[in-house]
């Protein structure tokens, strides 16, 4: 074989690597990609078809439940301590819950509302359960919506009352945090700009809660539509929550 027959199967060679080492960057990238996607991938659906969610909204079940998870192991380390808060403003605006313990603490874990002396939920004095004015029954999720005198968007369960958030199982906790994904993503499909709607629930009175009875507070609703109760019954949005 002469000396440049050799040179030239070195070259081919070289050739053949150089397009194998491409594709295997080409591939890198891509996967590199598609795993750090499902982190981002809220960013992609809230900007789908024009529309604008805010980020906790096309979070996947898994991450719902993270979440979920995360509220719950936030609450059992204060008792870890003996300091239960006996009030708590929880925010919920992306993967990590924001929380706000008010009033004082106690060393014994007994419901938020026994704390402060609010009422407990009962059909004659609750007021979500006596009267069905302003209320949606969202028929998949079995939940109720709630359109509050201050005219908040507010998402309650009356079959299973709890007196906070803290007190509800964990599977009603997240199908509480879905169905507020879904409602949301309903408006945001008809043009309501939700891009700044975020969760929050009040625990306690000493907390700002003033009803003895869980309810998901969608904060931002009534800014992004003042008459968002009457588009969402009228136009049947929330048929799917």
């Amino acid at each position: 074989m002469t000396r440049n027959t050799c040179l030239k199967i070195i070259a081919a060679v070289g050739v053949v690597l150089a397009v194998l080492l491409g594709y295997c960057m080409m591939n890198y990238r891509s996967s590199d990609h598609n795993s750090s996607s499902d982190h981002g991938r809220h960013h992609d659906d809230a900007t789908r078809n024009g529309t604008n969610y805010p980020a906790w909204s096309s979070f996947n079940d898994e991450r719902i439940g993270q979440i979920v998870d995360r509220t719950r192991t936030w609450y059992e380390s204060r008792g870890e301590h003996g300091a239960y808060p006996t009030g708590v403003v929880l925010k919920i605006k992306g993967e990590t819950p924001e929380f706000s313990p008010a009033g004082k603490t106690s060393p014994d874990q007994k419901s938020f509302l026994s704390y402060d002396g609010l009422d407990p939920c009962s059909k004659t004095t609750c007021g979500f359960c006596k009267s069905n004015t302003g209320q949606l029954a969202l028929p998949n999720s079995k939940l109720t919506l709630v359109n509050s005198r201050s005219n908040n968007a507010l998402i309650v369960d009356k079959n299973k009352p709890t007196g906070c958030w803290f007190e509800m199982e964990r599977t009603d906790q997240i199908q509480m945090l879905q169905t507020a994904q879904k409602l949301v993503k309903a408006c945001a499909e008809q043009g309501v700009d939700v891009s700044k709607v975020y969760i929050e629930f009040h625990c306690g009175r000493s907390g700002g809660q003033t009803v003895g009875h869980t309810h998901l507070r969608l904060e931002g609703f009534r800014e992004a539509e003042k008459n968002w109760f009457e588009r969402i019954q009228n136009g049947n949005w929330a048929v799917n929550c």
